[in-house]
């Protein structure tokens, strides 16, 4: 599945418009414990575009705007979402920010290479510990949130 979903992103999104790029895919494999894996792909893509004559000679920057970013997020997140759907799985991914999804739930770090490796060694690092402390803070919002949600809904029955 995943070399499918990228080879239609890169090209879609990238070869149809003369632009050369890689794609890595990593199995992302947590070294002590394998059932937790996170698929992920690198992909680098070239600002300079191909023609008959091999690379161009300038850059072109037009591709270096946020809005392609933005583009090329929901056009990977609409990829994602109908691959999901097409293998059953009852999973949605956005390429909206937490905020404007309306989730009210802080975001965690993303954690190093290293840091990540020592967090899976058992060693806390200082991202690590953020984290740790994002989730605490996540898990009280959402257990005030049920409870605000309980008391309205003690509230209505007495309307």
């Amino acid at each position: 599945m995943h070399n499918y979903i990228v080879s239609e992103f890169v090209n879609s999104n990238f070869t149809e418009h003369n632009l050369c790029s890689i794609a890595a895919i990593h199995r992302g494999e947590y070294i002590y414990d394998p059932s937790r894996n996170n698929p992920h792909v690198h992909i680098v893509v070239s600002t300079r575009t191909i023609d008959a004559d091999g690379f161009s000679k300038k850059k072109f920057r037009e591709y270096d705007k946020p809005i392609y970013l933005m583009h090329w997020r929901e056009h990977w997140a609409n990829i994602q979402n109908r691959a999901y759907e097409r293998n059953g799985l009852d999973i949605h991914v956005s390429h909206e920010s937490l905020e404007k999804q309306g989730i009210d739930r802080e975001p965690v770090k993303h954690l190093s290479l290293i840091d990540w490796q020592k967090e899976l060694r058992g060693e806390h690092t200082e991202a690590g510990d953020e984290n740790r402390l994002i989730r605490k803070r996540n898990q009280e919002r959402s257990r005030q949130a049920e409870l605000q949600r309980e008391l309205e809904s003690e509230i209505d029955i007495y309307r």
